[in-house]
């Protein structure tokens, strides 16, 4: 037996692993697929086959892709909800993003703050970017102690005189 033929066992088809690296596009949506003609498995006096990629996007556990924007699950609790936060981000890409309210802001239940251009690349226009959004789950405290109790009653008097004040001007 010749030294070809051992390897082929006499099939003409030697069975090898190829790597093959493609270009993947920024933003390239789920489902988005790339040929490679002429890349699959060659037999002889047959042309050989193509080699498809589909891409297909995998779920967060934060983030939720919607077209070139992206909705971030956030938890906040009651106190940062009404008197603000800072939080750091760190996004898909691993840049580290700043959030904070401005002064005064309060987040209510269901709204989305907005961070223009902070999302993916647009398919085929990876020089633009998607907005991303702050979806905020607010946490309630389970109980309050008689102190935090008084606390707030306090706090609801002093915020209920100062609301009357401004109405009056």
């Amino acid at each position: 037996k010749s030294p070809k033929n051992i390897w082929c066992k006499g099939r003409k088809v030697i069975k090898e692993s190829k790597l093959v690296k493609i270009m993947l596009d920024q933003g390239a949506p789920d489902g988005k697929r790339y040929v490679l003609s002429g890349e699959s498995d060659e037999i002889p006096g047959c042309e050989p086959g193509d080699v498809v990629i589909e891409i297909e996007i995998e779920n967060h556990k934060k983030f939720i892709r919607k077209g070139a924007d992206l909705i971030y699950k956030c938890d906040i609790t009651l106190l940062e909800a009404l008197t603000g936060f800072n939080i750091v981000i760190t996004h898909l890409d691993g840049r580290k993003i700043l959030i904070k309210t401005k002064p005064g802001e309060i987040i209510r239940p269901g709204i989305l703050k907005t961070v223009s251009d902070c999302g993916m690349p647009f398919y085929e226009s990876p020089v633009r970017f998607g907005n991303l959004y702050l979806d905020f789950n607010i946490i309630f405290p389970k109980s309050l102690n008689e102190e935090q109790r008084n606390e707030l009653k306090r706090a609801r008097k002093k915020v209920t005189t100062f609301w009357k004040r401004q109405s009056q001007h």
